[in-house]
Parts: C-alpha cells; sequence; structure tokens
C-alpha cells in the first residue's frame, strides 16, 4: 500500500473526489530463464473514503521482460 497523487480528480469518466489517493498494488511473476520474466500485476487508486465522491478505479496489466 502507497499514496499517489493524481494532477486531476477525474479519469475519463471516474470521479475520484480528491488529488490524493491511496494505491494497493498485488502483482505473481514467473522466472522462465535467467533473463525472461513474465506476470500479471492488479493496481487499485482510491481516496479510502475521505471525500466524495470515490469511485476508484482499477488497472490490470500482464508483462514480459526480456533482459539483454
Amino acid at each position: 500500500m502507497g499514496v499517489s497523487f493524481f494532477s486531476k480528480t477525474d479519469v475519463g469518466e471516474r470521479q475520484l473526489g480528491s488529488s490524493f489517493n491511496f494505491e494497493d498494488r498485488l502483482g505473481v511473476g514467473l522466472k522462465l530463464s535467467a533473463t525472461q520474466k513474465v506476470g500479471v500485476r492488479a493496481i487499485h487508486y482510491s481516496n479510502a473514503g475521505l471525500k466524495s465522491p470515490n469511485a476508484g478505479i482499477e488497472s490490470f496489466a500482464l508483462f514480459y521482460n526480456q533482459a539483454f
């Protein structure tokens, strides 16, 4: 868990209510070889009900990493 600051209080059609938000991250990955990794991440932002509205936003990502 961490904190984040957004330059605006709206992201698309979502109203965060505050530029100050909390950030939760969860991820899991797998090391395929000495130079390759693959995984998934989920991120959630919200102001924890400190200010209305508190729509929150979620982001999901798949990743692949190849070191050279």
